[in-house]
């Protein structure tokens, strides 16, 4: 194809002349790694070879890729430590100012990612859940940490369920855990009712 950039290689031992795209192999690479925990070991070993046919014949280009993360990272720290005061001073501003943008902003986002409109109304969604849980005085944070560590709980608790069977729970760590769990939380319920 027009533009694409191919390499002629004399792979050493042997007379055999092969041509590799770079980007078919980049692209291979990306797809394979992207995938290695949910494939076979076959996947993985095909992800090897490829990374180390990448590395055996295109050492600049990888090193390239390395540079450029590494620079990026540096650029957008440096960038981040000289902005933080200006953006910081956005937040005494009045929220008749913010509101717009922000709801601008926020629903472009959401709306991009897949071109769906449901995610602009998932989107809508969250935020009024959010109005109301402050109106009734809900926790937000709880309820994001909740909602974001959801999915890791499930996760955990099928594997252990499938390693130990429906009894995990008795597992001494298990109780332990437990355990701590209930003081804390009963020193926090009987800590607000004193107060009250």
């Amino acid at each position: 194809m027009k533009g694409d950039l191919e390499i002629e290689i004399v792979v050493i031992g042997s007379p055999v002349e092969e041509t590799y795209n770079v980007s078919c192999m980049l692209n291979q690479v990306l797809i394979l790694c992207t995938s290695i925990p949910y494939t076979s070991p076959s996947t993985k070993d095909a992800a090897v070879e490829l990374i180390d046919k990448l590395i055996r014949l295109e050492l600049d280009l990888v090193f390239l890729m390395i540079w450029t993360v590494i620079l990026g990272n540096l650029v957008g720290t440096i960038l981040g430590m000289l902005v933080a005061n200006p953006l910081a001073r956005v937040t005494f501003l009045r929220g008749s100012l913010l509101v717009p943008v922000l709801l601008s902003v926020i629903l472009t986002g959401s709306f991009v990612v897949h071109s769906s409109w449901f995610d602009m109304i998932v989107a809508l969604v969250f935020g009024l859940l959010g109005y109301v849980m402050k109106n009734l005085d809900y926790s937000r944070p709880a309820f994001i940490i909740g909602f974001v560590l959801g999915l890791m709980v499930e996760r955990n608790l099928f594997l252990s369920v499938k390693l130990y069977g429906n009894t995990f729970f008795l597992q001494p760590l298990a109780l332990g855990l437990m355990a701590v769990t209930i003081l804390v939380l009963v020193y926090n319920v009987h800590r607000l009712l004193r107060r009250r």
